[in-house]
């Protein structure tokens, strides 16, 4: 059986589906296992792939390379999620130090008028 797709299985909608056959088929074939969770991370899929990996963790027989593949998606999700993320907003607080150094010369000014007096 061959571990790659072919080229119009990309666009199938049940190309998961067919792929995750083929993992069952080869539990433990890893370069299986990389195949499918490298298709539900192109396709923004991945909760498919942990939802059918954590099913498979309740089994005994599969539950070491369900796990690691959990984990692996878990890595994935989270590298997605830091690509993903946008700058922190630097915001300009320079309004604030005017408004600051205004009200201290202010300040200023009126206690040396006072005390002037």
């Amino acid at each position: 059986m061959e571990t790659s797709q072919p080229a119009d299985a990309e666009d199938a909608p049940d190309a998961l589906d067919d792929l995750w056959r083929v993992v069952e088929e080869r539990w433990d074939d890893a370069k299986v296992h990389d195949l499918f969770v490298q298709a539900c991370f192109e396709r923004s899929r991945l909760d498919e792939a942990a939802r059918r990996y954590k099913a498979q963790a309740d089994r005994p027989e599969r539950s070491v390379v369900a796990d690691k593949r959990l984990q692996s998606v878990v890595f994935l999700a989270s590298q997605a999620l830091e690509q993903d993320r946008s700058p922190p907003v630097k915001k300009d607080n320079r309004w604030l130090v005017v408004a600051a150094a205004l009200v201290c010369i202010g300040s200023i000014a009126v206690l040396v008028y006072a005390l002037t007096r």
